[in-house]
């Protein structure tokens, strides 16, 4: 079968346009722009509560964080010997959202009559019954914090917020939360 150029260059046109639109979790980030950044070649994550166990969410997140700095050179020691703590906070919010769509009718002409919406005569628009629709989500938000830990101060934040989607699978959850971390700490440090 054979196809114009104009219809194969608009279906690529159309790929990119889409695929641009494809949702990326926003990131918020700041930081202390007195610290200098290149010092640090060690971390630990700030410990937690005794009899705390961590969540496999939590292990994932571990993980992606270790990568993560492993890929930046910086070691993971003990926290009494750490330039650097690494403190993270998991939320999940249950959240609705209520849509309505009005669907309009055609053009008419004569006598039409929708009980309670519309009675009219001659052309033009009747009004729609409204469509309601209500979805129940939850928006998961996962903050991350860096701290300098001789001074106790907070020197890097980041946040991302987003709906969570359902996954099926452990594979999915892990390639969830490690594109997640990525993209936060893309930023650190700060240049």
């Amino acid at each position: 079968m054979f196809r114009k150029p104009g219809f194969m260059i608009l279906t690529v046109l159309c790929t990119l346009v889409l695929s641009a639109c494809a949702s990326t979790p926003n990131v918020a980030v700041d930081y202390d722009q007195e610290y200098r950044f290149p010092q640090f070649k060690t971390y630990a994550f700030t410990s937690k509560e005794d009899g705390d166990a961590s969540t496999l969410y939590e292990q994932r997140l571990e993980r992606a964080i270790e990568n993560e700095m492993l890929s930046r050179a910086v070691q993971k020691v003990d926290a009494d010997e750490a330039d650097i703590l690494i403190s993270y906070l998991v939320v999940g919010k249950e959240k609705i959202d209520i849509q309505t769509y009005y669907s309009a009718f055609p053009y008419h002409h004569g006598f039409f009559y929708r009980p309670h919406f519309y009675h009219g005569y001659g052309y033009g628009y009747g009004h729609g019954y409204p469509d309601i629709r209500v979805r129940e989500y939850t928006e998961g938000t996962l903050v991350i914090d860096v701290i300098n830990r001789a001074e106790d101060k907070v020197i890097w934040h980041a946040v991302t917020k987003e709906r969570l989607r359902s996954t099926e699978t452990p594979e999915e959850r892990d390639a969830f939360v490690i594109e997640r971390v990525r993209l936060m700490l893309e930023q650190f440090p700060p240049i």
